[in-house]
């Protein structure tokens, strides 16, 4: 059991504080294009899977796709469906994603199957604590909950399992230094046991001597931190993303595959903007 003045608690009382304290001093923004169009390149160095020793490097390119509609809003690799918004609620869709692991590079799944690419999604309630469309800053309480499909060429996509992910998100635009966007989400989640067992249960066919067979279980899967900032200038984007998975106590920390119990992940992101609308909207949605 933690103590009061572990790591992992000072963690998670630190980003409510900082959440809290961040102030709420108002900003006049001006309206900004309906949409915007362009492309861009991505890096991101993350582990294998959460909980893995083994991390590795992702360059991909992106499409660069803005859209501030009343119900559906897409903002760079994240797509919003607003189903119900009221004044301090909304309802949408929350997504997700996870690239696929080669277990020949990753020493505890050597001569296991690979792990598919998986795309997560689902409905997510939001209550906004602190929100203003003509202000720069907004406070809210998330909680999302998403089903978990592995995906790929070889074969049809399959159900993976559920989570469940409340957290805390706060962002501040433009008043918080000279036009970034700085966003900051701290919260815990909790898998099915399909889910867990998806990444961390071992099958009797690939159990060895050093990796027994291993069922897991439901429940919670970890404490994160994230943190961004962006800047858009005027035909370019850039980004930047900082995470730490804190994975004491974890639901599957005794199966053979879970080798580490915290772990950064870090991206960076350019895009060039190449067409926007005349439409302007208000710059807060």
């Amino acid at each position: 059991m933690e103590g009061a003045g572990s790591p992992g608690r000072r963690l998670r009382w630190g980003a409510l504080v900082f959440a809290v304290l961040s102030g709420t001093a108002p900003v006049v923004r001006a309206d900004v294009p309906l949409w915007e169009l362009g492309a861009g390149l991505a890096g991101l160095s993350a582990p294998d899977y959460r909980g893995a020793e083994e991390s590795s490097v992702h360059l991909a390119p992106f499409p660069y796709l803005i859209y501030r509609g009343e119900r559906l809003r897409v903002e760079r690799t994240s797509v919003r469906g607003i189903l119900l918004e009221g004044e301090r609620y909304e309802l949408d869709m929350s997504f997700y994603g996870a690239p696929p692991v080669d277990s020949a590079g990753n020493s505890a799944r050597a001569g296991m199957e690979d792990l598919d690419t998986t795309v997560e999604a689902g409905p997510a309630l939001n209550f906004y604590l602190q929100r203003d469309a003509g202000r720069g800053r907004e406070l809210k309480l998330s909680l999302a909950v998403r089903a978990a499909v592995a995906v790929s060429l070889q074969a049809a996509p399959r159900d993976v399992g559920w989570l469940v992910q409340p957290r805390i998100q706060y962002r501040c635009r433009d008043d918080c230094g000279r036009g970034w966007d700085f966003k900051a989400t701290v919260g815990p989640w909790f898998g099915s046991r399909r889910y867990h067992q998806y990444y961390y249960g071992v099958p009797e066919s690939a159990a060895t001597g050093e990796r027994p067979a291993w069922d897991a279980l439901a429940g919670y899967g970890g404490f994160g931190l994230a943190l961004k900032a962006s800047r858009r200038f005027p035909h370019a984007w850039f980004g930047l993303y900082l995470r730490y998975d804190d994975l004491h106590g974890v639901a599957y920390e005794e199966s053979p595959l879970f080798r580490s119990r915290g772990a950064f992940t870090v991206g960076a992101a350019l895009a060039w903007v190449f067409r926007e609308s005349e439409r302007q909207v208000p710059g807060l949605r």
